[in-house]
């Protein structure tokens, strides 16, 4: 086929847009993947760089803005993603942890920034 070369066809050529086999960009030696090169958050562009989706950025989408949506998952908070938010451990059992902040919202009877404050 057009753009493609080698013995078993599985080179591409350099010629103009040659087709890649999945995963490869540019001359067909940049690999990218959405998973390890886009940290799950962005999609491989042409030239194998991320194009990260909202609410992330980096060369390799891996850094939450901080901004919209909680962009870090479920119960998960903070600038890096790196703090996860529990009716457990964050609000001492008595109340329910807010995931896109790590705040508390505590149950009747309970008060305090961790719902650790009987009243």
């Amino acid at each position: 086929y057009a753009g493609w070369g080698g013995e078993h066809c599985d080179r591409a050529d350099g010629g103009g847009d040659t087709p890649c086999r999945k995963n490869l960009y540019g001359e067909c030696d940049v690999v990218c993947t959405m998973a390890s090169t886009c940290s799950n958050h962005g999609r491989c562009m042409g030239d194998g760089s991320c194009e990260c989706y909202a609410g992330w950025f980096g060369e390799h989408c891996d850094r939450a803005d901080g901004f919209g949506d909680n962009p870090c998952g479920k119960d998960i908070y903070s600038q890096d993603c790196s703090d996860r938010c529990t009716m457990e451990g964050t609000c001492s059992n008595h109340g329910r942890c807010m995931g896109d902040d790590g705040s508390c919202e505590c149950y009747a009877g309970w008060g305090g920034e961790r719902c650790d404050r009987a009243h």
